[in-house]
């Protein structure tokens, strides 16, 4: 039975995929404009990257870092895990 399963969907498959006149084939996401480009796209990604290093290495990021390993020794160093807990 999984084997005619497989088989039915591999059929379904092939043919979504290849009656574009009806089902526009592996076309996902049709109509919407292109709003980026590659360059643009890898600028974006190396910032996020940055941005996400700099929350990271924070104070807040610390003190998030430091409730979830462990909540007894944050509040022991001064760390409001109530408070840090909420913002997150």
């Amino acid at each position: 039975m999984t084997i005619v399963s497989i088989a039915i969907l591999v059929i379904v498959h092939s043919i979504f995929l290849h009656r574009t006149k009806i089902f526009k084939g592996n076309q996902a996401f049709f109509g919407i404009p292109q709003v980026l480009d590659w360059p643009q796209i890898t600028v974006f990604v190396i910032i996020a990257i940055f941005a996400a290093r700099g929350f990271r290495d924070s104070r807040f990021g610390l003190q998030l870092r430091a409730c979830a390993e462990d909540e007894i020794g944050a509040r022991e160093m001064g760390v409001n895990v109530f408070r840090t807990r909420l913002i997150a």
